[in-house]
């Protein structure tokens, strides 16, 4: 007999395309030995007399998660600042109030040495000395307290962004007051366009409303204006061929259920915007509550400005009164520690 072998050669291209307007377009070419160019191609499109457009309704409600996405990804960026800031102002507050307590720690040593040797010279009693003692002793635990409390703000500054906790980091920014400009109303009308919160909420308020729109056309008719197209060559002779027509589906009834599923998508809607609402409130209040503790805050800071120049010259009053015999030397390192 003879032996026949065949090697034949096919190549095809499939395009399967979804446009905004919903549009479903599907062709196909190809090329074979046996049959030339090749082509066939189909096309529906949906005709929204009683539904909306699928295809837009699927690309807002992706286009809605990811700006959801995103502002949760600002919010922790902002939030990561905050953090920071707030761990550097414990440890720079940590820094200064180990100042303040030694300098308290060195005068205490230098009462007790000066009311240790009133007491040798019997101008004093020997209850004073365990009174100076017994002061020393307290400003030196306070020295310490506040010596962990700062090497612990700094191990979680540390940790906070990932330092090795055995190399030494060094803090050289400094904290400087000045008076918050903003006005109340400006605060909260900016809050209310910006706060992340909201954005999202508002983008929930969106989504509960596609999501109504979908479950309603379960029972609706569907009605699509339908085409197709093709193109054939095969040994020498060309086909071609095209077809119109449209389609119809309707699911008459379901035993109820999707207008259960409809009254849960209304339920969902309600509920957004319940939090909507409660959320701004609450944003106005927290804002408002924030705004009086800045200002409380600036407010003591300002009194003690002003009582902090008096408070130095009642030291000097008290230094010329001791020197003069009129006050007790306690009595000039208390003033000296307020």
């Amino acid at each position: 007999g003879t032996t026949a072998i065949t090697n034949p050669k096919t190549s095809n291209l499939t395009l399967n395309e979804v446009t905004p307007l919903g549009t479903n377009i599907q062709a196909v070419g190809n090329y074979t030995d046996a049959s030339k160019p090749g082509a066939n191609a189909s096309l529906s499109q949906p005709l929204y007399i009683f539904t909306w457009n699928a295809a837009a309704r699927t690309r807002r409600q992706a286009n809605l998660n990811f700006g959801n996405a995103k502002v949760q990804f600002d919010s922790d960026v902002l939030s990561i600042r905050a953090q920071a800031r707030s761990f550097y102002y414990s440890v720079m507050l940590g820094e200064e109030s180990i100042k303040v307590e030694d300098r308290k720690v060195r005068s205490s040593h230098k009462l007790l040495d000066i009311t240790q040797a009133l007491v040798d010279a019997g101008k004093s009693a020997p209850v004073e000395t365990m009174r100076a003692k017994i002061n020393t002793q307290d400003d030196e635990r306070q020295l310490m307290n506040a010596t962990v409390t700062r090497d612990k703000a700094i191990s979680t500054a540390k940790n906070y962004i990932h330092f090795p906790l055995d190399e030494p980091l060094h803090f050289i920014s400094q904290m400087q007051f000045r008076q918050f400009p903003q006005t109340l109303n400006r605060l909260v009308e900016y809050a209310l366009e910006h706060s992340p919160q909201l954005k999202t909420l508002h983008r929930d308020q969106e989504l509960a409303l596609l999501a109504t729109q979908q479950t309603k056309e379960t029972t609706r008719p569907n009605i699509s204006l339908n085409s197709t197209y093709g193109y054939n060559q095969l040994q020498g002779s060309v086909t071609r061929d095209w077809t119109l027509g449209g389609g119809a589906s309707w699911l008459f009834f379901d035993s109820f259920v999707t207008a259960d599923n409809v009254r849960i998508a209304k339920m969902n809607q309600f509920v957004a915007d319940l939090n909507l609402d409660n959320a701004e409130r609450t944003l106005r209040v927290n804002v408002k509550n924030s705004y009086l503790d800045v200002k409380n805050d600036e407010k003591q800071i300002i009194d003690f400005q002003s009582s902090r120049e008096p408070a130095r010259h009642n030291v000097d009053v008290l230094r010329l009164r001791f020197q003069n015999g009129l006050e007790r030397l306690i009595d000039v390192f208390d003033a000296e520690t307020s």
